[in-house]
């Protein structure tokens, strides 16, 4: 018998094994664990999809005539969305609404906005998520300026809330509605961010290669919100029923910017 034969299969065996062990490591830890739908309750899963469809057109044009040029503007709404680096998003924000009652000791409790800063460079993140709980939802503001600021938020429903915080120091923001709303800096026009009061305990944020997961809802109709910075709201209405877990793919892409006019 050929020892040093039989001992170089034994090893390459244990190689073996070990490289399929290592495999089956790896890909458990890079699939989220979700865990299955329990008793009369339902899951929603939302992936975000960072990148553009392949295929889609490129974007209609139409001349623009200046004073002294003449050049190409997209014909779609909005502004900077060309600019969007779809590897990189952050501060995505999902909300999901129902017009049924809603457990409030859901287990997937999203973050909330935590301490926002502001500093030379602006805000820290593009966008932020905070609970609104009895007395309303509350947040820090650090301002590592070296002077005072002054920030407003404004809603949609014409809400509104303002806090004035002194060079270094740290103020609370106050917000009594829920709401989306938008931040600015009276000294200086170019701070602005996007805060989301949400209400109904079942929000996320994160990033664009994670998933939202939602878990213990009650049968019934619900409505999922995908807010990604820069990017136009990405809406799904879904069925829950009861035990079963429905998958939602939402496409963060300008490829879904609406045409003028729709």
């Amino acid at each position: 018998m050929n020892l040093q034969a039989a001992g170089g299969r034994r090893q390459t065996a244990v190689y073996g094994a070990a490289l399929v062990l290592v495999l089956v490591l790896v890909g458990c830890g890079s699939t989220p664990n979700y865990p299955q739908p329990a008793g009369d309750n339902g899951q929603i899963l939302v992936q975000l999809n960072g990148a553009p469809r392949e295929g889609a057109p490129k974007a209609k044009t139409r001349e623009v005539r200046g004073e002294y040029t003449t050049g190409r503007q997209s014909v779609e709404q909005g502004k900077a969305f060309e600019r969007v680096d779809y590897d990189a998003l952050e501060d995505v924000v999902v909300i999901v609404e129902t017009g049924g009652a809603v457990l409030r000791d859901l287990p997937n409790l999203a973050p909330s906005a935590g301490e926002i800063t502001v500093d030379d460079t602006g805000f820290n993140r593009a966008q932020y998520l905070a609970r609104n709980g009895k007395g309303g939802a509350s947040f820090t503001v650090h301002n590592q300026r070296k002077q005072t600021v002054h920030l407003y938020g404004f809603s949609e429903s014409d809400d509104s809330f303002e806090v004035e915080v002194s060079a270094g120091a740290l103020g609370t923001v106050k917000v009594a509605k829920s709401g989306r709303y938008d931040v600015y800096c009276e000294e200086d026009d170019s701070l602005h961010c996007v805060l989301f009061v949400s209400d109904t305990g079942l929000d996320w944020i994160g990033s664009s290669d994670e998933d939202a997961f939602f878990d213990m809802l009650p049968p019934g109709d619900y409505e999922v919100h995908v807010h990604a910075p820069r990017l136009p709201v990405w809406s799904r209405t879904v069925k829950v029923t009861a035990g079963k877990r429905e998958t939602l793919t939402a496409e963060l892409t300008v490829n879904n910017l609406p045409k003028v006019g729709e």
